[in-house]
């Protein structure tokens, strides 16, 4: 992983400089607690025992005591001080990763897999979590201990040091080795993760195709198949990681052990008192004891790399809305496209369109499927950007406007309405979280949703289920149509209305629209002339140009 991409990971703890510094601060509190152990211990062996000194004996079992209660009350509070370090930071990190998600253009999720998304926001969000609490409240703290220990220990006896040293090499060999094997398998683990979050997606959201078709035992065994590689991509990269750190932490304790034989050889021989031996390897142990969660550490911070990397990626992705005017304009409704070609990777969708909606006017798009109409919609929301020429906005070029803000003077009715789980209410009043119950009532109304509405026992309390299961296409397609005009829309778009609405509900519904205080310009997209009659002009789109026009004059019809 680069140094940017840990960069840009750090970049989220600025805020937390401080309480990161006392972390530092508290682990050497740690570390100096220790450093009386070794004469305390030295001293009860060498001198208080053999000499029978037993009120001395009880003063430095109760000072080494306090040492210990010492070390455990700055270890609480170093880890207090880190969780609320990484979880600040994961917040801050989770609120950009959504704001990033909201600013990307329509094209990037054209590209991108959703259930690879989702599992890189959520789960790699997560991992980084417990990657960030390893490395400041394991790690860290572990390493300035270590540090102070081994210092002491090198003062205490360079040759018992030099054999506890000698395990170094051995363990950076293991490491090298394991590691690698331990960053393959990981990542193999993530593709499979990212995999079965996808197909799992996928598989809840087709399920009523899946019984239609009759195709559930099929699916069972091609996702069966996914999951058993699944499992055992799980199982070798959770292996690799235990015997990474099985293996050395085995390493580590065997030099105790050789450090235990090489120290007695000498007290054998004289040369080392019994006190020495016991406090060096005293604080051997205490040593280890910190070196085993750095050790254990690794494979955790090797799964954390992986996640941040992709992490970056999408934080890091140079794309943004097709367009990035700042002008703001009191959108009337009016709008024009000029020659608009416009086509998806490389290959020409529309040609030379030129179209325009006059204030308050109904203009029709109709149009075989596939002839463009819906990319045209895209192009009219600003989602996309043509390849040549432009669109206007009351005149205005889109290059000048803040899209987001001229979005939210359009409403807009897709032809598989969007509807959220939760209640009705909670739907119409998406995007508008101010609005009144009055407010609510009244745009349901105009959306001639408001008698099937209160029909329900609930009333607008009544939930819709996930993705508005609960209700109809007709009844889901209302509630949207209500949402679109709780903003007042300046122009009101509406995509393929006859999916769930007929003839009668249509001119019921533009008769609403006509009565609307500053009744908006409605822009109907569909292939059934028979809605296009309705409108104003109606412009005929087929194999992506506008075949002609029908109206009066200039297409307006009389």
């Amino acid at each position: 992983m680069s140094l940017r991409t840990w960069r840009s990971f750090a970049r989220f703890f600025d805020d937390s400089k401080g309480l990161l510094a006392w972390t530092v601060v508290l682990s050497v509190g740690q570390a100096l607690a220790f450093l009386p152990l070794a004469y305390l211990v030295k001293r009860v062996f060498d001198t208080l025992i053999p000499h029978q000194r037993t009120g001395a004996l009880i003063v430095s079992g109760l000072l080494i005591l306090s040492l210990y209660l010492i070390s455990a009350g700055l270890s609480l509070l170093t880890r207090y001080l880190v969780l609320r370090t990484t979880k600040a930071g994961i917040l801050r990190l989770r609120i950009r990763l959504v704001e990033r998600v909201f600013s990307l253009p329509r094209a990037y999720f054209d590209r991108s897999e959703a259930g690879i998304l989702h599992s890189t926001i959520v789960q790699d969000s997560e991992r980084l979590n417990q990657l960030s609490t390893t490395l400041l409240g394991d790690l860290a703290p572990a390493l300035i201990i270590t540090v102070g220990l081994v210092s002491v220990l090198l003062a205490l006896n360079a040759l018992l040091f030099a054999v506890l040293a000698a395990v170094v090499p051995i363990l950076i060999v293991f490491g090298r080795w394991l590691g690698g094997r331990v960053r393959t398998t990981t990542r193999k683990w993530y593709e499979d993760f990212d995999t079965f979050s996808k197909e799992t997606q996928i598989a809840i959201r087709g399920i009523t195709l899946t019984k239609v078709e009759g195709a559930e035992q099929p699916e069972l065994e091609r996702r069966s198949a996914q999951l058993r590689e699944f499992a055992e991509s799980g199982q070798r990269a959770s292996w690799y990681q235990s015997a990474y750190t099985i293996v050395q932490q085995s390493v580590a304790a065997s030099a105790g052990a050789v450090v235990l034989v090489v120290g007695g050889v000498a007290v054998a021989h004289g040369s080392m008192s019994l006190g020495s031996l016991i406090s060096f390897y005293a604080l051997v142990a205490l040593l280890l004891r910190q070196v085993y969660p750095i050790l254990g550490s690794l494979p955790r911070i090797t799964a954390g790399e992986e996640a941040v990397t992709r992490l970056d990626q999408i934080l890091a992705a140079d794309e943004d809305e097709p367009y990035r005017g700042t002008r703001r304009i009191d959108f009337e409704g009016s709008l024009s496209i000029e020659s608009l070609d416009f086509g998806y990777s490389g290959e020409p969708l529309l040609q030379g369109v030129s179209l325009e909606v006059e204030r308050g006017e109904r203009a029709a798009i109709i149009g075989p499927n596939g002839a463009g109409k819906t990319t045209l919609m895209s192009l009219i929301l600003g989602l996309y950007r043509p390849q040549g020429g432009r669109l206007l906005a009351d005149g205005v070029p889109y290059d000048e406007l803040d899209i987001r803000a001229l979005r939210r003077s359009m409403g807009v009715v897709l032809q598989e309405a969007i509807i959220f789980p939760g209640t009705i209410l909670d739907n119409i009043k998406y995007g508008n979280p101010d609005a009144s119950d009055e407010e609510v009532a009244i745009a349901a109304e105009w959306a001639t949703a408001a008698e099937f509405i209160e029909r329900f026992p609930l009333g607008y309390a009544t939930q819709v289920g996930d993705d508005g299961e609960l209700l109809s296409g007709g009844q889901r397609q209302r509630i949207a149509l209500a949402r679109a005009l709780m903003a007042r829309p300046s122009l009101l778009i509406l995509d393929e209305p006859t999916t769930h609405l007929d003839d009668a509900s249509i001119a019921q519904l533009l008769t609403n629209l006509l009565a609307l205080p500053g009744s908006p310009s409605v822009l109907l997209i569909s292939h059934d002339m028979e809605v296009a009659r309705e409108a104003d002009v109606i412009y005929r789109l087929r194999d992506g140009q506008i075949a002609d026009v029908d109206g009066a004059g200039v297409g307006r019809v009389g």
